[in-house]
Parts: structure tokens; C-alpha cells; sequence
């Protein structure tokens, strides 16, 4: 059997091809059958795979959120803490913000890696990133087992109002902002918060009693709060979906903003500050007379 095979055949994806199938076959075939349409195989199998690797582009092109998405913003956490993914764009913040997101799970595990590490770990608390799509799918199970493991966590639920992932397709089932902190509280949890780029237009009413509202600069100072409460909170990050908005405003059924962020490139310093705190690929460098610029 062919040399390239132990080595050429493996996969990092944890899938399997055919050549690995049939590469275990030979394995336990018995000596004496005839092999040389299966060694023909093999070869000429290697020999493309071979090429697709020799002529694969050096160019990688890391994953990234579009301009104005709210998890440029959501996916961040206080110094010192650390965040966890799951299934939803918010995975990606795992490369993004390698020191602040790490691992992830399927969808309706979101919580329980921590569950497992929780007892030998000296860090007392974790966010646990997840979207209002998958808590309706299955994610309101992992906030259910995370209350009856008793762990430390806070689940920081986005509601992007889309199925960003995918496209921006409207999220299955009757889900609200609202629905979702009554829903939490209805499975035990006390310390609900609710941050949003627009905190005025919610009715505190339609909230569980003790619920706190504030606007999206103050994302920072409620995680630090959160973090240090015992048992499991729930932070819901209000924001939508920066495509989602774009068709809308398209399509005339959402206003365009009054106001809009603007770079003063005679002003700018070029410091970078801007794209660090903002994550933003629309912020560009711009070489000019007096220097780099924003």
C-alpha cells in the first residue's frame, strides 16, 4: 500500500472520505486477493491530493464580522474574565478575541464544558455567549442544566433579530427581548439584565421584576457587576443585525440614522484606537501629506 496514505488520508475536520474508508478496508482484507485495482486507486487518489495541496493560495482569509455588527461589541468581556462559544456568528470571536473567547460547543451545550471545569478551575466565573435563534432551538435547556449544576456563569444572550449565521433569515418561532428575560426567570434565574443601542423604547413593565435596563456603553460596567453574582445571570445584548438593517433601511421599513460616525482625517492621529475599540472593517488606513491616518 502506498507510503502517502498513513499521513495524506488523515483528517483534521474529524470527517470521513472514501479514501479513508477504503484505505480501512485493505486493512483487513486477507491475504491473496488481488489489490492492484484497489493500489491504482490509492495512487492516483494521492497523487490529486497531492496537487490540491502543491497549488492551494498562501492568501487565508480570516473570518470577521461585518461592518457595524453587534458582536464587534457583545463578544467583548471585563479584564480578567473569559468568554465561551457556541453555535452563532459569535464563534468567531474565539480567533477575533483569542485572550477573551475560547472553546465552543453544539448547540444546546452552551454552558457545559464549564460544568465539567468549573470545580478545577481558580476562575470563579464565565460568560457563556449565545443567540436568541439558538436559545429558542435548544439553548434554553443548557441555561436549565447550568442552574442545576449550580455553577457560576452568565449567559449573554444576543438578540440580533436574524439568523445571522446563515444570511439574516427571520428567527423560527414567536421570540421577543421580553419573552426571553420572562422565560429565564420562569427557570430560576434572579439577576436578569437587558443592554441595548435603543434601551428607551422597552416597556419595563413587560419585564421579570428586578430586571435592570441600560443603554450599550454601559455593556462593560454590568458584565463586572454580573460576573460577580452567584449561580447563573442572564445578560440580553439588544442590538440588530447590521445586514439586517441595511435591507430594511432598503426596503424602507426601518429609519436611517441621524447621526453617523465620521473620522476627521486632518483631526486623526492615526493611533488605531478607533479599530480597536470598535472592531470595525469599514475603519481603513488612509496615507496622506501629514501621515498615516483612520
Amino acid at each position: 500500500m502506498s507510503c502517502w496514505m498513513s499521513a495524506g488520508m488523515l483528517s483534521d475536520i474529524a470527517s470521513i472520505s472514501i479514501p479513508e474508508m477504503a484505505a480501512a478496508l485493505m486493512k483487513v482484507i486477507p491475504e491473496g486477493w488481488d489489490t492492484r485495482r484497489a493500489e491504482s486507486y490509492f495512487d492516483r487518489v494521492g497523487r490529486a491530493g497531492e496537487a490540491a495541496r502543491t497549488n492551494a493560495s498562501p492568501t487565508v482569509r480570516t473570518p470577521h464580522y461585518c461592518s457595524g455588527c453587534p458582536h464587534n461589541t457583545s463578544t467583548k468581556v471585563p479584564e480578567g474574565s473569559l468568554a465561551l462559544a457556541g453555535i452563532g456568528c459569535h464563534v468567531m470571536a474565539t480567533s477575533i478575541y483569542p485572550d477573551m473567547n475560547k472553546l465552543t460547543t453544539h448547540m444546546g451545550g452552551q454552558g457545559a464544558p464549564w460544568i465539567g471545569q468549573a470545580a478545577f478551575s481558580e476562575l470563579p466565573h464565565v460568560f457563556q455567549n449565545l443567540g436568541e435563534g439558538t436559545y429558542f432551538h435548544s439553548g434554553s435547556m443548557a441555561i436549565r442544566q447550568a442552574i442545576a449544576a449550580g455553577i457560576n456563569i452568565t449567559y449573554k444572550i444576543l438578540y440580533n433579530d436574524a439568523v445571522a449565521m446563515t444570511g439574516g433569515q427571520p428567527v423560527d418561532g414567536p421570540i421577543s427581548v421580553s419573552a426571553i428575560a420572562q422565560t429565564c426567570r420562569a427557570e430560576g434565574v434572579d439577576r436578569i439584565a437587558l443592554v441595548s443601542d435603543d434601551i428607551a423604547k422597552f416597556n419595563r413593565a413587560d419585564f421579570p421584576q428586578g430586571t435592570s435596563f441600560n443603554p450599550r456603553e454601559d455593556l462593560d460596567a454590568v458584565q463586572r457587576v454580573l460576573r460577580d453574582v452567584r449561580g447563573v445571570s442572564v445578560l440580553i445584548y439588544e442590538q440588530t443585525c447590521a445586514t439586517e438593517k441595511r435591507r430594511r433601511r432598503k426596503r424602507g421599513t426601518m429609519p436611517d440614522p441621524k447621526r453617523f460616525a465620521y473620522i476627521n482625517p486632518l483631526v486623526c492621529e492615526g493611533c488605531g484606537d478607533c479599530s480597536v475599540e470598535s472592531n470595525c472593517l469599514s475603519i481603513e488606513p488612509l496615507d496622506t501629506e501629514f501621515g498615516r491616518k483612520n
